[in-house]
């Protein structure tokens, strides 16, 4: 009976010692990650455009974003938990520029207001 009793207990420190880990993983507020894009059609005339487009994103850093017009990319720390990296991608293809995969988005192309599409 003792064993049973010492069982049951060791079972619930366990079963509290996880709910308690999932609790503290899932109370995370901010994620902040780093990520490069390639831009193969930006001059050094083009960033303040590019910079432009994801600055007032929510979760981006503005003070971390870089360019290495050399390599053709451009570096910048945001917070997954706000932004995606997908979203900024497609910011950049918004204003006319190739952004890792996605592919620029000329000006004809942009949906236009509420009835756009319709």
């Amino acid at each position: 009976m003792k064993s049973k009793k010492l069982c049951m207990v060791r079972m619930s420190g366990i079963c509290f010692g996880t709910m308690l880990m999932f609790s503290l993983v899932s109370c995370r507020q901010v994620d902040e990650r780093e990520m490069t894009v390639e831009l193969p059609g930006v001059t050094a005339a083009d960033t303040n455009k590019v910079a432009s487009a994801i600055r007032s994103m929510q979760g981006i850093r503005p003070e971390t974003i870089r360019f290495d017009l050399e390599k053709k990319v451009m570096t910048v720390r945001y917070d997954s938990m706000q932004c995606r990296r997908k979203n900024v991608e497609i910011a950049i293809a918004e204003v006319g520029f190739d952004a890792n995969e996605i592919k620029a988005i000329p000006p004809e192309q942009k949906p236009e207001g509420k009835d756009a599409g319709k």
